[in-house]
């Protein structure tokens, strides 16, 4: 009781240190941008203060960022007046180095590529971009004011979602000189990979030299590590998480556990799997490899093998399975533990070319939702679907955007599709789902768009958005860009709400 009451309580101070801070931190840094960016600078400076706006950041590298912003406060809120858009660059301390304002129009989508951002400032110092939304509709102090976008690098070889503005209290800190860095999870990284930077916000970004799973040895600020390869194009962004392994991990009822994780059907790709956050060392899994030939055929288990991992390196999936792993059939992998400590989140997925070995992008796996253990923990949470990805089209190579929704554990669930244009306000496709329980669905979106309108300009940005009505489903966006010799670039994703 004595526990929970100073928890409560240290909580509680927590929150308050970081109201009373706001002002002085991150409303500061927003202000700052908007001082570089309009002439309107009272009314949203007053918008801002009143709490009526939503903002996150994503690392920036020159010449290679973009970012897509979805209007999912018209299409999901009904808010019908424009929405002030503010993107900011700043440097590692958030000192505010240039700034744009845009204006979002009912359904629009503002896309912006490396030329455009690149506009706002030629800071060699800049580390983030910041993207904020000012709305005087955008209910007060709406969660932790958090914005959910899209960075794109090296011309859609990788692509992320956005997270939020470091803490208040943290930049307070950070000014006093009292910020400490924290070991991190999700330090993962391929022997393959050329170069690695990481973006701690309040910290300058930092080279790392080693190779394997790192977590819990690197003590840094969270934010994003970048992958690069030998032609400095980015091929993975990701973000990290607190290291909890000691805590989390456990051999007590983890029969309800299924990592799944998807394969795209394309040909000639290989998975690098890294464990290290799922389990302990030594721990076993049963291996499933699963394949869906077509819509009309129920799912069939190719093959299974047990097998013992080391979390400090790599785990190829190819040298899992006497089968070859990929294929154009929809496919997917699901670990299963048997033995060691466990934990559902996360097994991380890099994914290459097999034949080449070139490196593509990266993500964590999921599981089936509503599954035993999540059944009391969700029984009281909203059941509704609402989530969405970018994907583009280009006429440089052979395209393939494939939705991937993973169902629920015990039931079936119908899902609605929706399709937008960032060229075209008006445009939207409408698709109907049905995903079946513990199945992995796959839906080839360029397939669901209209011809003529698919091939009216060079180059198209789209986003992509799930709902249902009878439950909170997970899924993937995969953007894949084939040419003469295979796969070269593949840019992943897990969809996330607004």
């Amino acid at each position: 009781m004595l526990i929970n009451a100073l928890k409560s309580i240290k909580i509680k101070a927590t929150n308050k240190a970081k109201k009373l801070s706001r002002p002085f931190t991150t409303i500061r840094v927003l202000g700052d941008i908007i001082d570089h960016a309009s002439e309107n600078k009272k009314e949203l400076k007053n918008i801002i203060n009143s709490g009526q706006w939503l903002a996150s950041y994503i690392p920036y590298m020159k010449n290679k960022t973009g970012v897509i912003v979805g209007n999912f406060l018209s299409v999901n809120y009904g808010i019908r007046n424009d929405t002030s858009i503010l993107v900011g660059l700043v440097d590692s301390n958030f000192n505010v180095k240039g700034g744009k304002l845009f204006k979002l129009k009912l359904r629009e989508i503002l896309v912006l590529n490396r030329n455009d951002l690149q506009e706002l400032s030629s800071d060699n110092e800049v580390e983030y971009c910041i993207v904020c939304a000012i709305n005087s509709k955008i209910p007060k102090n709406r969660g932790e004011n958090e914005l959910r976008f899209w960075g794109t690098w090296s011309e859609f070889s990788s692509f992320v979602h956005s997270m939020p503005l470091p803490n208040s209290i943290n930049i307070l800190r950070k000014s006093l000189k009292r910020l400490k860095n924290i070991p991190l999870e999700r330090m993962h990284y391929p022997n393959s990979s050329n170069e690695v930077l990481h973006f701690g916000p309040l910290n300058k970004k930092f080279n790392i030299k080693q190779r394997g799973d790192l977590s819990g040895k690197i003590y840094a600020q969270y934010g994003y590590t970048v992958l690069l390869n030998q032609e400095k194009q980015i091929t993975s962004c990701f973000h990290n998480s607190n290291f909890e392994r000691k805590t989390r991990l456990t051999n007590i009822n983890n029969n309800w556990i299924r990592h799944v994780v998807p394969i795209p059907p394309l040909e000639n790709i290989d998975l690098k799997l890294f464990f290290g956050e799922a389990c302990s060392k030594g721990s076993t899994f049963l291996a499933s490899l699963f394949e869906k030939q077509n819509i009309h055929s129920s799912p069939c288990c190719l093959e299974e093998k047990k097998i013992t991992v080391d979390p400090s390196d790599s785990f190829n999936a190819s040298k899992i399975f006497d089968k070859k792993v990929s294929s154009r059939n929809d496919r997917w992998l699901i670990f299963t533990p048997i033995e060691g400590l466990h934990d559902i989140g996360y097994i991380s997925i890099f994914y290459e070319n097999e034949k080449n070995k070139r490196c593509f992008d990266s993500v964590h796996s999921q599981a089936f939702k509503n599954n035993p253990k999540e059944k009391k923990r969700l029984i009281n949470k909203p059941k509704r679907t609402l989530k969405f990805a970018p994907f583009i089209i280009t006429e440089k190579d052979i395209n393939h955007s494939f939705l991937v929704v993973l169902g629920e554990w015990q039931r079936d669930i119908k899902i609605r599709v929706r399709i937008y244009a960032a060229d075209d306000p008006n445009y939207e496709t409408l698709i109907f789902e049905k995903i079946t329980r513990q199945e992995v669905k796959y839906i080839n979106l360029q397939e669901k768009l209209d011809l003529k309108y698919k091939k009216s300009l060079l180059t198209k940005t789209f986003l992509c958005q799930i709902e249902s009505e009878e439950g909170n489903l997970d899924g993937y966006l995969i953007n894949a860009h084939e040419n003469k010799y295979g796969v070269h670039k593949l840019a992943i994703d897990h969809l996330t709400g607004g």
